[in-house]
């Protein structure tokens, strides 16, 4: 009895439900942070990689057009296999780009300077067979054939800033 007499009426049992579930809850809150401060993480990396593509595109393509200037010469080096001008690799076998040395004198160094990449850009140019353009009434002038045209591959491999990130670009040249 109480102070006035009267009986207290009987404490309803706790078992802890109310902590259980905020206990469920605190769990659920963190694995929603965690989720996302991955995600946002794996967000960042690729942000990152795009933008590492991105300047090694942008390597690939200064050396590119540095090759390309190499052939608006009058005459043309020789293309004998050394120094980043080759011939044509023989049909069937492996491409000259896939199987050369990019990091050696057997490729065209970029003429400039590019920061931020792993490594300066290269080139090498392919001499591939002739080819003769024909016109339905023979040439423009009367009694003049028409010359045959010098095909050229320019390949050209760029890096990012790590040298994982590797672009290879390719144009036909024809002069």
């Amino acid at each position: 009895m109480n102070a006035i007499g009267r009986h207290r009426p009987p404490v309803p049992r706790e078992d802890g439900v109310a902590m259980i579930m905020t206990l469920v809850f605190l769990v659920l809150l963190t694995l929603i942070g965690v989720s996302s401060v991955r995600v946002s993480a794996l967000e960042d990396r690729m942000a990152g990689n795009t933008a590492d593509r991105y300047r090694a595109f942008q390597a690939a393509e200064a050396s590119l057009r540095d090759c390309e200037t190499l052939l608006k010469v009058a005459t043309l080096p020789a293309f004998d296999n050394t120094a980043g001008y080759y011939q044509a690799a023989a049909a069937g076998a492996s491409p000259r780009w896939k199987t050369v040395n990019w990091s050696s004198s057997a490729t065209l160094p970029y003429s400039g300077s590019l920061s931020g990449v792993a490594s300066q850009p290269r080139c090498i140019v392919e001499e591939l067979p002739s080819i003769q353009i024909s016109q339905q009434g023979g040439s423009l002038r009367a009694g003049q054939p028409l010359p045959d045209l010098g095909v050229y591959r320019i390949t050209a491999r760029g890096t990012g800033v790590t040298g994982d990130t590797v672009v290879m670009l390719q144009i036909m040249y024809i002069r």
